[in-house]
């Protein structure tokens, strides 16, 4: 299974602490792909404020673990999001908190993966 992550999502382990990851291989019974597009990671390293040193741990974690495949293209994150869902479609699922992408993803019936109550990792 694929599973495609936005920005909000990779936040998520730095925000509450949760291993997005493990929860996520937990929700299905084969084994799961992991891919970020490029323009995900760009749009985390120039977060401003206070989430800023966070947001450049997860790209650092991203890039060098080899867990999460970087796919090395140029675009929009959320255009790119859908083109993967729509070019993937059945054998994808797409982790994001943004409502009116999950609502997009939806439409085109890809799977989404989104957080409840700030701790588990859910099929939305």
């Amino acid at each position: 299974m694929k599973v495609l992550l936005d920005a909000n999502f990779l936040m998520l382990p730095v925000q509450f602490k949760i291993d997005v990851f493990r929860q996520v291989e937990e929700l299905f019974d084969e084994p799961v792909e992991f891919f970020v597009p490029r323009p995900v990671l760009d749009e985390l390293k120039a977060l401003k404020g206070k989430d800023r040193l966070k947001a450049r741990a997860m790209v650092q974690f991203v890039e060098k673990r080899g867990r999460v495949k970087v796919l090395e293209e140029r675009g929009r994150p959320d255009e790119l999001l859908l083109k993967h869902a729509r070019k993937w479609k059945g054998s994808v699922w797409v982790a994001t908190g943004d409502k009116s992408l999950r609502k997009l993803l939806k439409q085109f019936g890809a799977g989404v993966l989104l957080l409840r109550e700030k701790a588990q990792i859910v099929k939305g």
